[in-house]
C-alpha cells in the first residue's frame, strides 16, 4: 500500500485499499500536471495555445543560436547581465518561454545594439555593397520597403544621389528616424504613382510580408522601365552541413526571435522563408528578370543579393554583380 494510505485511512475509514490507491494515483497525475503547466512558458494567460516560439530547438539549431548570441549580443549587454542571458537563452531554446530572456535584454537597455542599429559605419559598408551591384547609371528616386530605423536608407539614397528618399514601414517610426525619409504605411503604397521609383530595395523584409506574391506585384508596378530591384534573402540552402532544414529554420527563427526582442520587447510574426528560385519565378511574373546574384552574409544569416530588372524600351548591357564583402571590420551584421 502507498506511503500515504494511513493518512486517508484515518480520513476515510470505510475506504478499500484500492480506492486509496487510485485517489493517491489521481493526486500524484494531477500534481505532475500542474508541475508540467507551470513550466511550460508556451501558455496564454488562460492556459491557451502554445505560441510558435515555445517549442524546443534542435541540439545542432541550439548550439549555432548561442555562437550566434555570443558573438552579435552578448557583446553588446553590460556585464553583469551577461550570465543571466546566457542561462534565459538556455531556458527558451529549451521551450520554457521567453520571459526571463525579455527581462534581462530590457534591463540592459538591449534596444537597437544587438542589431548595430544606427552605425553609421555598418549603414555606410551596406549602402556599398547595394549600390556596386546595379548597373552602370541607377538612379533615384528611391523607394525602401521595410527601413527598420532608416540608417540604410538614408546612406543609399544618398550614394544613389537621392538625398529624401521613401520607405515603407508598418507602424509608428522609432525614435530619432530621419526626417530626410518619407515614411509610408504599408497600408497606402498602393496610393503610390506606378513608375516612379529608378530603383527598389527589399532587405531582409520580403520573407515578413503575409502576401509575398501581391508584395512583389506591387514592387514591379512601383518601379520604373529600366529601373532595378535589389533584394537581400535568406537562403537555407546556404546553411551548414550541420544543420538540417528544420535546423536552419529553427536557427533563423531564433535570430529573429533576438533582433525582435532587441529591437520592440516582442516577437514579430513568423517568418517565411523561400528558396532563390521561388523568388526569382515571383519577380518574373511580375514581369521582372534576374540581373543576377551575390553573397551576403552568408555565415550568420545565409543572405544573398539578387538584383532584378524591369524591361526598358532599349534594352542596354547589364552590370555583372561584384563580389565585395558585406559588412565593416569590427560591426556585428543585423538583417539589413
Amino acid at each position: 500500500m502507498s506511503a500515504g494510505a494511513p493518512f486517508f485511512r484515518r480520513l476515510y475509514p470505510n475506504m478499500s485499499a484500492a480506492g486509496i490507491i487510485a485517489v493517491v494515483l489521481v493526486a500524484l497525475v494531477v500534481l505532475a500536471a500542474a508541475l508540467l503547466w507551470r513550466r511550460s512558458a508556451a501558455r496564454s494567460v488562460l492556459g491557451g495555445a502554445r505560441a510558435w516560439w515555445d517549442a524546443p530547438a534542435s541540439p545542432p539549431a541550439q548550439k549555432k543560436i548561442r555562437a550566434y548570441a555570443q558573438r552579435s549580443i552578448v557583446p553588446s549587454l553590460r556585464p553583469s547581465d551577461r550570465k543571466a542571458f546566457s542561462r534565459h537563452l538556455s531556458r527558451a531554446l529549451k521551450g520554457r518561454g521567453l520571459g526571463g530572456l525579455r527581462k534581462v535584454m530590457r534591463r540592459s537597455a538591449l534596444a537597437g545594439a544587438a542589431a548595430g542599429r544606427g552605425d553609421s559605419g555598418r549603414a555606410q559598408a551596406r549602402a556599398r555593397k547595394i549600390v556596386g551591384l546595379l548597373p552602370k547609371g541607377a538612379s533615384g528616386p528611391y523607394l525602401d520597403l521595410g527601413c527598420g530605423d532608416g540608417s540604410i536608407t538614408v546612406a543609399v539614397g544618398e550614394a544613389l544621389g537621392a538625398p529624401c528618399p521613401t520607405c515603407v514601414e508598418v507602424g509608428s517610426p522609432p525614435p530619432g528616424f530621419p526626417e530626410s525619409v518619407r515614411r509610408v504605411d504599408a497600408a497606402e503604397m498602393g496610393e503610390l504613382p506606378a513608375g516612379r521609383f529608378g530603383v527598389v530595395t527589399a532587405l531582409m523584409s520580403l520573407h515578413h510580408v503575409p502576401d509575398a506574391k501581391k508584395a512583389v506585384a506591387e514592387v514591379a508596378r512601383l518601379v520604373r522601365p529600366g529601373g532595378s530591384v535589389v533584394i537581400r534573402e535568406h537562403d537555407l540552402g546556404a546553411a551548414p552541413r550541420s544543420l538540417t532544414p528544420r535546423g536552419a529554420r529553427e536557427y533563423l527563427d531564433w535570430v529573429h526571435i533576438l533582433y525582435d526582442l532587441a529591437e520592440s520587447g516582442e516577437p514579430a510574426p513568423r517568418a517565411e522563408y523561400r528558396p532563390p528560385k521561388e523568388w526569382r519565378s515571383m519577380f518574373a511574373d511580375a514581369g521582372l528578370t534576374s540581373a543576377g546574384r551575390a553573397p551576403g552574409n552568408t555565415d550568420r544569416v545565409f543572405s544573398y543579393y539578387e538584383v532584378f530588372s524591369a524591361p526598358a524600351p532599349s534594352s542596354g548591357r547589364t552590370k555583372t554583380l561584384g563580389s565585395s564583402v558585406e559588412g565593416s571590420p569590427g560591426v556585428a551584421p543585423g538583417f539589413r
